[in-house]
C-alpha cells in the first residue's frame, strides 16, 4: 500500500483518477479511494476482479462505487 500511495501522490491530484491496467487484488483502488481519487481498474482474471471488488467494498461499503 506504501507504495501505491507515493504513485499516486505524485501523479494524481486530489479528486484526479487513477488508472491501473494490472488491477490484482485491488491494492491501487483501494488505496486510491482512501486517498480521494477515482480508480478505473483493469484486469483480465476474472478471480483478481472478484476479489479486487470484495476487498474496495469491505474498506468502504459506504462510499465506494464499485461497478462491473
Amino acid at each position: 500500500e506504501a507504495v501505491a500511495e507515493l504513485c499516486i501522490k505524485a501523479g494524481c491530484p486530489l479528486g484526479g483518477m487513477v488508472l491501473d491496467p494490472f488491477a490484482g487484488s485491488g491494492t491501487t483502488g483501494l488505496v486510491a479511494d482512501r486517498m480521494g481519487r477515482d480508480a478505473i481498474m483493469i484486469d483480465l482474471a476474472a478471480a483478481n476482479i472478484a476479489m479486487s471488488k470484495r476487498r474496495i467494498e469491505r474498506d468502504a461499503p459506504l462510499f465506494a462505487v464499485v461497478e462491473p
